[in-house]
């Protein structure tokens, strides 16, 4: 909660704030409107928006909680590895640092990582000694966290399909019929989710918004990536630095460095499996890290991958980096004691040689870990400072708080930045929300701050959740953006709107009124500037008594739109 009520981005900062206002107002996803993800948290930030009231302060409470949640499915999961209570604390405390301060709102990709986490702890406790009935249960949960996961954003979390395969396949080969019952499980639940899917859902609607457009998206990226991937991983990778974040760079090389030792011993032990020397047999006991390290390095990519394709905030898609981190420091402090004990054991006899390795033997792990330990908390206060303290992550670049906002505002915990003319400032969310006390009636927003419609009390218009051409609505001037039109327009009708506020010359994602020929049509035609709110414009039905050249000048003003 320390960072998450301050600074504003109008974008990502509404769009899981609308959703659930617009569930709160019996609106339908797929139905009543459409998203390409986000499904999870906006049905859950309704829950709390229920239960509480509709409110910044129940909007970063949301955020506060999954961190907090977050931070103890990473104690888990490193402790399954680890076995240390201590580290796992330090590394998952760390961790609440990276996952929900950076974006500090709820948001659907920080929920796609939470789900992922538990989705992977969760079959992580599948071995041969639970019963046929927990390994059913434990599918049945294992497919729900993953469909949440899914159901939040399916980048990244399609990035966890081959972990769970591999895991699969192991555990089958291990112990199959525990593996086996953990299948049944997992394809009933699969089964019972499609189901209340095929009920409640517009599968048309969400088949074009949820699959179509997002893959015509996401096709684009692929290309783009595989035609010049080096050049990408290099882009990726100085992104951290332009972040004042290169620690995680350093965490790359070492992972990598790692993997391939574990990797050099795995297949060294494989193909020599006979030789006796002392080299050899160091290899072979070092070998099973390849374990551990292949978990490290797949948490890792997945954070690559993710930031590599949807090119977001790199300080907002790194949540797996300490979880990580923790895991080269097990690597780490065993390939220490592996070595110190084949020294010991090969210098037994020279005396200067065996010192030294009972001396690397009883300081030589605690002097890693004390690295390690400094490595991560130096880390930890870094990306703080440079990111969380100055709210860099979405553009937000919060510097210091303009005045507040009324308290008796649902938005009067949020703290906004100061200096920067290209978001919106507090007075200018004042104005519009004292505008529409006074005024009665709907509005229609154009623009990304679609919180106001839930802070005013009125309901969303527009059939999206959010302006993204090509992603939230059909590409410009296809014939399915044309019938798109036209729903906008009968919405604006069937809504009896009165007003229309028009944040801004365009969005954040360039969309502008104009490109909705129908719309902007019927607004030129009806509608007369009222007031202006900074960056706000606020425009009523005409009064019949307005004559025609009263209506060129409004003409006039909305050139520039």
């Amino acid at each position: 909660m320390i960072y998450a009520g301050i600074g504003y981005m109008p974008l990502d900062q509404s769009i899981v704030f609308d959703g659930a206002w617009r569930i709160l107002q019996g609106q339908t996803p797929y139905l009543d409107f459409y998203l390409p993800n986000g499904l999870v948290p906006i049905y859950l930030q309704s829950l709390f928006f229920y239960i509480l009231k509709p409110s910044y302060l129940t909007y970063c409470l949301h955020s506060s909680i999954f961190n907090g949640l977050f931070a103890i499915l990473s104690y888990f999961f490193l402790l399954t590895f680890l076995k240390n209570r201590t580290s796992s604390f330090l590394y998952s405390l760390a961790t609440s640092f990276i996952f929900y301060p950076p974006m500090g709102t709820p948001y659907y990709d920080q929920h796609s990582f939470f789900f992922m986490l538990a989705t992977w702890l969760t079959i992580l406790q599948l071995n041969s000694s639970i019963s046929k009935k927990k390994a059913i249960i434990l599918g049945i949960i294992t497919s729900v966290f993953f469909a949440a996961a899914l159901l939040s954003k399916q980048v990244p979390a399609i990035f966890l399909i081959p972990i769970l395969i591999w895991i699969i396949i192991r555990n089958y080969s291990l112990h199959n019929k525990t593996t086996s019952a953990f299948l049944i499980g997992s394809f009933l639940a699969g089964i019972l989710i499609l189901i209340a899917f095929c009920i409640s859902l517009n599968l048309t609607s969400f088949q074009m918004y949820a699959i179509e457009l997002p893959s015509k998206v996401g096709k684009i990226r692929t290309a783009e990536l595989m035609d010049k991937p080096s050049k990408l991983i290099s882009i990726t990778l100085d992104s951290f630095d332009y972040v004042r974040l290169s620690f995680i760079t350093r965490i790359f090389h070492l992972n990598f460095i790692i993997f391939a030792l574990c990797f050099a011993s795995y297949a060294y032990s494989f193909l020599k499996p006979a030789s006796k020397t002392s080299l050899s047999q160091l290899l072979r006991r070092f070998a099973p890290n390849i374990k551990i390290a292949t978990i490290a390095i797949a948490l890792l990519m997945i954070c690559f991958f993710y930031n590599a394709f949807t090119r977001n905030e790199v300080s907002n898609g790194i949540p797996f980096i300490f979880l990580s981190l923790g895991l080269l420091h097990k690597v780490g402090l065993n390939g220490i004691r592996l070595i110190s004990k084949t020294m010991i054991k090969v210098y037994e006899k020279k005396e200067s040689y065996f010192k030294l390795a009972q001396v690397i033997r009883k300081i030589g792990p605690t002097i890693f870990g004390i690295s390690m330990i400094y490595f991560l908390l130096n880390s930890t206060f870094k990306f703080d400072r440079a990111v969380n303290k100055t709210r860099i992550t979405s553009n937000i670049y919060y510097i210091s708080q303009d005045p507040l906002l009324s308290p008796i505002s649902p938005l009067s915990f949020l703290k906004m930045e100061n200096g920067f003319t290209d978001h919106v400032r507090t007075e200018e969310l004042n104005g519009v929300m004292e505008f529409f006390n006074q005024y009665n009636g709907n509005f229609f927003l154009f623009g990304d701050s679609s919180i106001l419609y839930g802070a005013t009390g009125r309901p969303s218009i527009f059939p999206s959740l959010w302006f993204h051409p090509g992603l939230t609505y059909p590409e410009l001037k296809s014939k399915e953006f044309d019938n798109y039109d036209s729903l906008l327009l009968s919405r604006i009708n069937s809504y009896a709107v009165i007003h229309f506020v028009i944040e801004g010359e365009k969005t954040y994602m360039n969309a502008r009124i104009k490109e909705f020929p129908k719309v902007y049509d019927y607004f030129n035609k009806n509608y007369c500037l009222n007031k202006s709110v900074g960056k706000f414009q606020i425009y009523s039905l005409c009064k019949k008594s307005k004559d025609t050249n009263d209506k060129s000048k409004k003409g006039n003003i909305l050139l520039n739109f």
